[in-house]
Parts: C-alpha cells; sequence; structure tokens
C-alpha cells in the first residue's frame, strides 16, 4: 500500500505548563487561531576550518544547531492574547516551564514538543481591509522531543 500525504488540517499547536526541563506537563492546552508554524529544524552551525593549503573546497565542521525564535503565525485574537499574555508569561516568571508541542493527526501520529520561553502577542504589521494578525513566538530551551504514535489531548 503506498503511504498517503499529510495536509495541515487537524494539526494542532498547543502549550503545557509543567515544573521541569525533562517531563512533559501531562496536560496541554491549544493555542487558538493558529493559522501555520515554522520550520522545527535548522542545519547546525558550522566553522570553517580549511587548512590554507587547500585550493579546492572549504572544510567545515559542524556545531551546535540553533533553532532561534519560532514565531507561529496566528489571527489576534483577545483569547490568544490572554492565553499567552496573562497565563503563559506569568507562568513562565514565576519559575513554571511551560512547553509547546505541535501535534500531527493520522496518518502521521507524530507530536514535536520541547520546554520553550514564549513571548508577549503583539500585532504584526497589517493593511486596510485585512484581518489583524500577530504571531506566537518562542524559544525552544533544548532539543525537540519527536514521539510517533497516540499521544493524549
Amino acid at each position: 500500500m503506498a503511504s498517503v500525504g499529510q495536509n495541515t488540517a487537524g494539526v494542532l499547536i498547543q502549550y503545557g505548563i509543567g515544573t521541569d526541563m525533562t517531563t512533559e506537563p501531562t496536560t496541554f492546552n491549544d493555542l487558538p487561531n493558529i493559522t501555520g508554524y515554522p520550520d522545527l529544524v535548522s542545519d547546525p552551525n558550522t566553522e570553517d576550518v580549511t587548512p590554507l593549503s587547500e585550493t579546492k573546497m572549504v572544510i567545515n565542521i559542524p556545531l551546535l544547531m540553533d533553532l532561534g525564535i519560532l514565531a507561529f503565525p496566528a489571527v489576534m485574537t483577545r483569547e490568544l492574547i490572554e492565553i499567552v499574555n496573562d497565563e503563559i508569561i506569568p507562568a513562565q516568571e514565576s519559575g513554571s516551564v511551560v512547553w509547546f508541542r505541535v501535534k500531527f493527526p493520522a496518518p502521521l501520529d507524530v507530536t514535536y514538543s520541547a520546554p520553550a520561553m514564549f513571548e508577549p502577542v503583539y500585532p504584526t504589521s497589517a493593511d486596510a481591509n485585512g484581518v489583524v494578525r500577530t504571531s506566537v513566538r518562542l524559544t525552544p530551551k533544548s532539543a525537540i522531543a519527536i514521539k510517533l504514535g497516540t499521544v493524549a489531548p
């Protein structure tokens, strides 16, 4: 049987509030009105170690991967502002560890998650006759874990 591709219908972007960096929270909630997700992988940084004697090719060694800030585009709503600015940010400030999760339904049935530092929600640029948009911005605090198979809601 041939593999079936995955569309974005039903993909969930979620957050969970936990107590440490190594154990995922048991409960995750949906971030509402998310309209996309960024690349969850990047090429590792590299360092040029080419000797002066080399005449044909640059020689690089791989270093650490840096995802930087992940920006999840969204429609800006009061509900989203309240979740991020009034729930997630204060939880971080009080010492809780907030995790993000990207959950794909079947046929992929895979989840990507990591503890992260969220930023407050602000509007992004807009034009006349448009929808007010924003990005939920976060920085992963560790490598993103991959889990195959059914993951609890």
